[in-house]
């Protein structure tokens, strides 16, 4: 039942059955910017000139409920939020371990951060190999020499000397 609700079956008892009354009341227990303590005497001012009956009880009996509700939206708030939580955390070990079988290859150990993003180091053999491919081709690399410390240097080739010729 919201507190409309419980507002109209309460006011019904000293016979104010108005739905708009009932709304009014309702916007006034539920004001955030206002003090309890105002809201109970705006209650209570409206309320007697509403009606003869004594109105005190009602107005405890209001916000006793608008109390009652603010705490089960706060627990179904925190409910959700677990919730969400968990199944963040279901889902990102669910990954991980997806991620830890897609990088393992041929049964060896998995593939760390560090070596998926590290560059190819290629043998002596591999590199003769891939520089035979790229003259063969046609495609023309400066050389690249090993130095005696095991550091690579780029010979670069004067290109200068060569004419191609006009393009239009």
């Amino acid at each position: 039942m919201s507190l409309v609700d419980f507002i109209s079956e309460k006011l019904a008892t000293v016979d104010l059955k108005d739905n708009e009354i009932s709304e009014y009341v309702a916007g006034i227990v539920s004001e955030e910017f206002l003090e309890e303590s105002e809201k109970r005497e705006a209650l209570a001012e409206f309320l007697s000139e509403s009606t003869d009956k004594p109105t005190d009880d009602l107005v405890d009996s209001f916000f006793i409920r608008w109390t009652e509700d603010q705490e089960k939206e706060k627990q179904a708030a925190e409910a959700a939020k677990a919730e969400a939580a968990s199944k963040a955390k279901e889902r990102e070990k669910k990954s991980l371990a997806a991620g830890i079988e897609s990088t393992t290859v041929d049964g060896k150990e998995p593939l760390t951060m560090s070596r998926r993003m590290a560059p190819k180091q290629l043998t002596k053999e591999e590199k003769a190999q891939r520089e035979r491919l790229m003259r063969e081709y046609g495609y023309d690399l400066e050389e690249v020499v090993e130095g005696a410390d095991g550091e690579t240097e780029i010979l670069y080739k004067d290109r200068s000397k060569k004419s191609t010729g006009r393009i239009f």
